[in-house]
């Protein structure tokens, strides 16, 4: 709950932070009707679009049923190496771990890449740090 909090919280704050932007970029492309501040309007635009689609994969999760269903192959798909194997009288134990150990590793990447804010495989916020510091000319780069 507390990290649901903090995420509105910031939700919030950018789409003020928004708001107060798109108003400055309206003043401008009113005072000023040409083709760089078209661009800057249209430049604008994709960025908070951008961040929209962003803000929608933070909230996304992966369906129950995806999840069901990646179980439901894996299981399948060692049940029929095993009764293929059993069917020939072969006994290839490291075969078997190494399917298992492959099908775990799979379906453990998938879901820790659907869960990109709690999950260990997360992207680097590298970028928005150096937006920052470009707003920000001539102080320290901010480090988190």
């Amino acid at each position: 709950m507390a990290d649901r909090d903090v995420v509105r919280a910031i939700n919030d704050q950018t789409s003020a932070l928004q708001n107060r932007i798109w108003e400055h970029i309206t003043a401008i492309v009113r005072e000023r009707p040409d083709a760089i501040s078209s661009s800057l309007m249209a430049a604008t635009n994709e960025v908070f679009d951008s961040s929209t689609a962003e803000r929608f994969a933070f909230s996304q999760t992966m369906p129950q049923q995806l999840v069901w269903l990646l179980m439901g192959i894996a299981v399948l798909s060692i049940g029929a190496l095993g009764y293929q194997l059993g069917l020939r009288g072969l006994s290839l134990p490291f075969l078997s771990v190494l399917l298992i150990g492959m099908w775990t590793s799979v379906i453990v990447v998938i879901l820790d890449l659907s869960a990109p804010r709690i999950g260990s495989l997360r992207s680097s916020a590298a970028a928005y740090y150096w937006t920052l510091d470009g707003f920000n000319p001539g102080t320290a780069p901010v480090r988190r």
